[in-house]
């Protein structure tokens, strides 16, 4: 078997910074919900409650991808120690490929989840 040289330590960290900063997200979630429901009940409009289902809409899908995102993570932790242990500090190349791909995702799922906050919050300063 191939096996590449992957600095661990880098990868430990970059999974830790992932893991918070989508945990904050998942959290800050709740909060944006809490806002949407106040925007809801002040305004019956049906432009602002069509708004209102495509927000909390987004917010489930996202909540969703984040959960994925974090179990993806968690379950590459794992395999990365266990590949380290077998070839002393090293993984195969497949391994590395993944955590290339975890990384892709993770960007993706940030950049989609900061484009939702913003978007949100001008929806929020036009109809709280």
């Amino acid at each position: 078997m191939k096996v590449s040289s992957i600095n661990i330590r880098h990868w430990n960290s970059a999974y830790s910074d992932w893991t918070r900063a989508l945990r904050f997200y998942k959290e800050e979630t709740v909060i944006l919900r809490h806002r949407l429901q106040d925007i809801a009940s002040k305004n019956t409009w049906q432009d602002i409650l069509s708004q209102v289902e495509h927000f909390e809409n987004q917010f489930v899908l996202h909540t969703e991808a984040i959960e994925k995102l974090l179990h993806n993570i968690r379950q590459n932790v794992v395999a990365i120690g266990k590949e380290a242990e077998n070839y002393v500090g090293f993984i195969d190349n497949k391994l590395s490929a993944q955590l290339s791909k975890l990384e892709d995702q993770y960007i993706t799922e940030e950049r989609l989840w900061l484009e939702l906050r913003q978007s949100f919050h001008r929806f929020c300063a036009e109809w709280m």
